[in-house]
């Protein structure tokens, strides 16, 4: 229905009113392991079967695949490699990650943190925080209210002081942001220096787009 390899930098996805854009946003945003409201899921999508997106996960290259569900609780398969190879691949080869952990199986948003190499914790009061919690912090759609999106900060913050003390403690971290179709990366320096521009990279971000 769409696809699309992205190149290095900012990339516009453009059209008329009602000609998909928003769609396709929302699909690289669920695909990435966020929750959608019942009434982000337009017509179109949910003609969808699945949603796949070729990432990089500190320089690895790994295809994830997200079955469409407008309750947005659906499982996530992870293959280790590029979109073309995982076209090809066996069932076997794809590794399946529930949308909640249990006592067995770690949850998809376990696995995308163990995967980048960024602490599983959790914030006082609360559960563990997931891929979509941070995912809100990146990307904010048309529907929702800017008080929403501070509230959300705001819950983040001990976890944010507490992977900034884990990233300090790390003598070469290494952060790649999530990379596209096209197989490009973005990798941040090395050292504190890195550790600081990652944290800060989402604020720095969030302005760009504002403006």
């Amino acid at each position: 229905m769409y696809n699309e390899a992205f190149h290095t930098g900012v990339n516009v996805v453009r059209g008329d009113n009602s000609s998909g854009k928003s769609t396709i946003m929302n699909f690289i945003f669920f695909g990435l392991g966020g929750n959608l409201d019942r009434s982000a899921w337009s017509e179109h999508a949910l003609k969808c079967d699945h949603v796949w997106l070729e990432v990089e996960f500190n320089g690895d290259p790994a295809v994830l695949r997200r079955e469409i569900d407008v309750s947005s609780q659906s499982a996530m398969e992870i293959f280790g490699g590029r979109y073309g190879q995982a076209l090809e691949a066996p069932i076997e080869a794809w590794h399946r990650y529930p949308y909640s952990r249990s006592t067995s199986q770690e949850s998809f948003s376990q696995a995308i943190f163990r995967l980048l190499e960024m602490p599983d914790v959790a914030v006082e009061g609360t559960s563990n925080i997931t891929i979509h919690q941070i995912l809100r912090l990146l990307y904010a759609d048309q529907l929702s209210p800017t008080a929403s999106s501070a509230s959300k900060g705001s819950t983040l913050k001990t976890f944010a002081r507490r992977w900034a003390t884990f990233f300090a403690a790390r003598s070469t971290p290494r952060f790649t942001n999530f990379s596209n179709a096209g197989g490009q990366r973005r990798k941040n320096h090395r050292g504190k220096r890195g550790a600081a521009e990652h944290l800060q990279g989402p604020r720095r971000r969030r302005r760009e787009y504002d403006t």
